[in-house]
């Protein structure tokens, strides 16, 4: 790819954002809700209409988005055709391609190993639910991850779309985290809550011989909920989760540790900063562990950005972070 060459990408989920990069040093990030207002947008308007002002020359241009919400699938698409008129008649540009990419573990991982400085690593991609592939949403990924841009499956866990069984642990963090009325999104305040509580008989473990108890939930639309039962005390619950939680990602972490002695942790699950500083004291010596700090589906722009160019340019130069200043200086009025 020519050096006047640059990238624009951009997410349409919730926590929607928009990333334009010329090389992995010169790239600005935004995501939607800090000019909306609007907490978790997942229509990258306002973003993309931001960095469309402050650049020239997009020669690529990437989106990923969920196709199983219909609605929010058809808005995708209506929304890039407009942006691909806008482009060519606002921009100059030299418009090589415009690609649907629907890899969301796959840039959760690569944001987290081009991020991470390793030269070679194991990444560990973890939430609620990810992409929809061919037999179920992908809840978790090891990927086993090489310049300039190799990321093979080691280990995969895919979830149905209609059915409780073989749920991930970011289900079930996030549907205690519903139960506990705080929503679906925001489980940092179950991690805060937990630190409260404190272990309880009489709250079920949701952990069992290393496996999901799925019979403690139900299915729902957009998600699982907890079956109800008598003498559940919101702080020992949020606690009893937080214990299960840290011991099923322990348990990820062991199997990516017989590949790699390098660790990358990315996706949703890697902003459970308790759990974190924890799986530092279970490494052996040797063991080097990066925990990508943007790891909301805001980051996976930045990493589709980073992985396209890579593969494009089939670049081996090694640009781990520096910083988190990305986006707007804080002078700059947006809207």
């Amino acid at each position: 790819m020519p050096s006047s060459s640059s990238l624009l990408a951009y997410n349409c989920f919730h926590d929607a954002s928009v990333c334009y990069l010329k090389n992995p040093t010169d790239f600005f990030h935004l995501e939607e809700e800090r000019i909306s207002r609007k907490k978790h947008d997942f229509r990258p308007y306002l973003a993309i209409a931001d960095c469309l002002s402050r650049v020239e020359n997009i020669t690529h241009v990437f989106h990923t988005s969920l196709k199983h919400d219909e609605e929010r699938y058809r808005t995708v698409l209506d929304f890039t055709f407009e942006l691909s008129k806008k482009i060519d008649q606002d921009v100059e540009i030299k418009k090589e391609y415009l690609d649907w990419i629907d890899d969301h573990h796959l840039f959760h991982a690569a944001l987290g190993f081009y991020n991470s400085g390793f030269e070679d690593a194991v990444c560990i991609s973890v939430d609620g639910a990810g992409a929809l592939l061919n037999e179920g949403y992908e809840v978790e990924t090891i990927y086993e991850a090489s310049y300039p841009s190799s990321f093979e499956k080691v280990y995969q866990k895919l979830v149905s779309q209609h059915t409780v069984k073989g749920m991930g642990i970011g289900f079930v963090y996030s549907g205690v985290s519903e139960y506990l009325g705080f929503g679906s999104l925001d489980c940092g305040k179950v991690m805060g809550l937990a630190a409260y509580g404190e272990y309880d008989p009489n709250i079920k473990p949701f952990i069992i011989d290393g496996q999901i108890d799925e019979t403690l939930w139900e299915r729902d639309p957009n998600g699982i909920n907890l079956i109800p039962y008598d003498n559940i005390v919101a702080e020992n619950l949020a606690w009893r989760c937080q214990k299960d939680f840290e011991t099923y990602m322990i348990g990820l972490i062991d199997r990516a540790l017989e590949v790699s002695n390098n660790i990358v942790l990315s996706g949703g699950c890697a902003l459970n900063c308790v759990a974190n500083y924890n799986y530092l004291k279970h490494l052996p010596e040797g063991a080097k562990l990066y925990v990508e700090p943007v790891s909301t589906d805001a980051g996976t722009a930045v990493g589709m950005a980073m992985y396209a160019w890579r593969k494009l340019t089939g670049s081996k130069e090694i640009y781990p972070i520096k910083d988190l200043y990305w986006g707007p200086q804080r002078n700059e009025i947006l809207f």
